[in-house]
């Protein structure tokens, strides 16, 4: 959702592996969470469908994120996922995803992906639910109420 430095830097930077070689931003966003993080990959990419200043990356694209993980996916990829959340999509300006069939989709995508990923989403049942196999670490304090779902 709408991060900001304070969750990045206190939770997210955390559970980062030390050892990423490619970065890919696969949900971008006006918020550029790589440029907040204590990493430096070899390449970092960086997707969003719009245009936004001040976004830190090697690359820059603009497409659906289903074929940003198709392009990119590989075993030295890591992946951070920061998708419109469930009930939340009305925060979002020009939001597509208004189902479930989104977040079920996205799933099954990260279900198949040979890279790393980290995952953020709003603390709801149905999430964790759907991603139970993964590591799923829940952040809670007075300032957000989060899950981060990892494959690693």
């Amino acid at each position: 959702m709408f991060k900001n430095k304070y969750i990045v830097e206190k939770y997210i930077s955390k559970y980062i592996p030390d050892d990423i070689k490619i970065y890919v931003e696969p949900f971008g966003g006006r918020f550029n969470v790589f440029k907040y993080l204590n990493i430096n990959p070899i390449i970092s990419i960086y997707n969003d469908i719009n245009y936004y200043d001040n976004i830190k990356a090697n690359y820059i694209i603009h497409t659906d994120y289903k074929e940003v993980i198709k392009i990119y996916d590989d075993i030295n990829i890591f992946f951070y996922l920061d998708p419109p959340y469930l009930n939340k999509e009305y925060l979002y300006k020009n939001c597509e995803y208004l189902n479930r069939d989104f977040h079920i989709e996205l799933k099954d995508i990260l279900n198949n992906i040979k890279g790393k990923f980290l995952l953020s989403y709003n603390n709801h049942n149905f999430i964790k639910y759907l991603y139970k196999k993964y590591n799923i670490i829940e952040i809670k304090d007075n300032k957000v109420d989060e899950i981060l779902i990892k494959n690693y």
